[in-house]
This record gives C-alpha cells, sequence and structure tokens, in this order.
C-alpha cells in the first residue's frame, strides 16, 4: 500500500512540474522590436496634408511593419489623385517609396475637408538596422486636370497609361461586341486577360501603366458578368474608368 501511495504522489508531482514548465508566461520570448521612427515632411502650401501616420508590426517576427497613412484635402479643388512617398531619414530615396492612389469614379473625388487613407507594407530584416523614415505629399491631381507637387514617383506619366490603357480596352471591348454573339462574349469573358497592343513611342512606365489599365478594365468587366450577366457588363462599360471620367 505505502508503495502504491508512493507512486501516486510521484505521478502527480511530475504531471505539476511538466504543466508549470508548458504554460509558464513568455519563458524564452524577446522583446518587441523597436519601430522605425516615422515624420512628415513640412510642405507649407501643399494642397493636400498628410494628417495620420499610425504603424504596427504585422508578423510575430517583428520585420514586417503596416504603415497607415491619412491624408485630408485642405484645398478649394476636388482631388481626383493623389501620392505620396517615403525617404529614407538620412535623407536618400526609396526606390520602392512611391504610393499613388487614383479615386475610382467621379462622385469619389476628395472635397475640401474630405479624408482618405490606405496602408503600405514594409520589410525590415531582423539583420539590418531600422532606418527612419520621413513622408511627404508627392502629387496631387485636381478635377480640373491640374496638378500639384515635384512627382518625383512620375504619378502622371503612370495615370496617363493607366487611363490610356483603359480606354484602349474598352475600344477593344466593343470592336469585338461587334464580331461575336452573346456566347462569345461570355467566352471572351472567362479568359484570364484581353489582349490588346500597346502603342509604340511611350516609356517603360507608361507601358507598364497602359497594361494595368487593360487588366483593371478587363477584371472590371468579368467582375460585373459574374454579379449580373452581360446587361450589368454592359452598364460598367459604358460608366467612366475614374475621378477623372466625365
Amino acid at each position: 500500500m505505502a508503495r502504491f501511495v508512493l507512486l501516486f504522489l510521484s505521478l502527480t508531482l511530475f504531471a505539476e512540474v511538466g504543466n508549470s514548465q508548458t504554460t509558464s508566461p513568455n519563458k524564452g520570448s524577446e522583446p518587441e522590436r523597436v519601430k522605425p521612427v516615422i515624420t512628415v515632411q513640412d510642405q507649407p502650401g501643399t494642397p493636400l496634408k498628410i494628417s495620420k501616420v499610425e504603424t504596427k508590426w504585422a508578423t510575430p517576427d517583428y520585420q514586417i511593419l503596416e504603415i497607415y497613412v491619412g491624408v485630408e484635402n485642405v484645398s478649394e479643388l476636388e482631388i481626383s489623385s493623389y501620392g505620396w512617398r517615403m525617404d529614407k531619414g538620412d535623407g536618400s530615396q526609396d526606390k520602392d517609396g512611391c504610393f499613388m492612389y487614383n479615386l475610382p469614379a467621379p462622385g469619389k473625388t476628395l472635397k475640401k475637408g474630405d479624408s482618405d487613407g490606405k496602408s503600405t507594407w514594409r520589410k525590415f530584416p531582423l539583420d539590418s538596422p531600422t532606418p527612419s523614415i520621413t513622408l511627404s505629399v508627392d502629387f496631387v491631381e485636381f478635377g480640373d486636370g491640374s496638378t500639384w507637387g515635384v512627382d518625383f514617383c512620375r504619378s502622371a506619366e503612370n495615370l496617363s497609361g493607366l487611363r490610356a490603357g483603359a480606354l484602349a480596352a474598352k475600344d477593344k471591348f466593343a470592336q469585338i461586341r461587334q464580331e461575336v454573339d452573346d456566347k462569345g462574349l461570355i467566352n471572351l469573358l472567362k479568359q484570364d486577360a484581353l489582349k490588346v497592343e500597346v502603342p509604340d513611342g511611350h516609356s517603360t512606365v507608361w507601358v507598364a501603366a497602359f497594361r494595368e489599365g487593360v487588366r483593371r478594365l478587363f477584371d472590371k468587366l468579368r467582375e460585373a458578368n459574374q454579379e449580373g450577366g452581360l446587361p450589368e457588363v454592359e452598364r460598367v462599360v459604358r460608366l467612366p474608368f475614374d475621378a477623372s471620367g466625365k
């Protein structure tokens, strides 16, 4: 009987030790990594100001940082597109630090006092120093077509190519619409891409944006077909591509 009691106590003690080892809080955990210091450049006269910046680590290993940037229209004009950029705190340019947002429809322009915000994700490997970052407004396009900003990121060129691609995709779709029946059109919308010839005489930036415009417009048409069939497709074709349209 004494041997049985001793065995029971031994097993109970072993179980308690095991539980204490697996539930010990923060055992071996690393402290949270210090986030980059982000500052907003002072830009007197800017029609669009960076009004909000929030950051948080997006992964448990503290290597991918989510950066949320909010902007506000402080001008009297409506804004149809805008871009901001991030530079390293030492003054060097970040080749991947350009961000442009094209408002999707005329009714979606930013009027005075309106705000908008987007997130981007940046990777900071653990074996590299965490730099400081400076944010600035790089480009603004107004509803009347005029622009503001140094446009280091070539947003105006991107917009030109993007809109040209969307318009070319609409023209291509209209041409095919006259050549095939409804079944042929549905089969077309099931394809992965719409083949549109890229015009000559443009930069690589413009060409890449042109192809993106074709892709976006075709994606809209495929989504419209899934939601409402060909009548919905025809409706979407007639809509402006973005806030610059009438």
